[in-house]
């Protein structure tokens, strides 16, 4: 009797417990139904107006800029600073003069040389003027021209150490620092200020490869 009892009040605990959750689950679909039996609001749609673009993909690496062409200038020949023509940090063109050494010396050596080259190109014409007449020999004529030519050689290397006493650009670029003060005297290499190429200028930068066939097509 007492175990016909129990199973009673089991079975009557189970069933309102099932009833329990029945009756919720019940509750919660009416409530989905009355919510989807509500009118719902317009839909909101935007337009706008196609159009073409250009787009260009970019891959950002890391790298250095180096210029073309970089040197220090130097002078070939010994001398004082007579003049600096130049700002540290100036931009130059090929053939800008940057330095005067002192060339009074070389000036002096030139004129001299100007000199003995007139008197020989006087005598070599007066001597020509007397070959045809047999008054002289060849042999003073072929010396007379020699010496003249070798006058004139004389003044060419005059005046091309005269030439060194002023150091120009030897291209366009952007000057450094300035190494030399007006008075000093440099020997022969000495630095007297460095000077870029920076147009045009190299980049080196490191690509991974997965990015190299990008950059084939984006070069061809």
């Amino acid at each position: 009797m007492r175990t016909a009892s129990r199973f009673l009040i089991v079975l009557i605990f189970l069933g309102v417990v099932l009833g329990g959750i029945f009756g919720y689950k019940f509750y919660q679909f009416g409530q989905m139904q009355e919510q989807f039996s509500q009118p719902q609001p317009p839909a909101k749609i935007s337009a706008t107006m196609a159009s073409t673009e250009m787009w260009t993909p970019e891959i950002k690496a890391v790298g250095s800029v180096e210029a073309i062409n970089g040197i220090e200038v130097a002078n070939e020949v010994p001398g004082v600073v007579e003049n600096i023509a130049f700002e540290s940090g100036d931009t130059v063109k090929k053939g800008d003069i940057l330095i005067r050494l002192d060339a009074a010396i070389d000036e002096a050596a030139l004129r001299t040389r100007r000199a003995e080259a007139q008197l020989a190109e006087q005598e070599f014409k007066r001597v020509s003027d007397l070959l045809p007449k047999r008054a002289v020999s060849q042999s003073q004529y072929d010396e007379a021209k020699a010496n003249f030519d070798a006058a004139r050689a004389r003044v060419n290397e005059a005046e091309a150490q005269l030439s060194k006493k002023i150091i120009r650009a030897p291209f366009d670029g952007k000057l450094g620092l300035r190494l030399v003060d007006q008075g000093e005297y440099i020997g022969t290499g000495t630095p007297i200020v460095e000077i870029n190429m920076l147009d045009p200028i190299y980049v080196d930068y490191t690509l991974s490869e997965k990015d190299l066939p990008w950059c084939n097509r984006a070069t061809t």
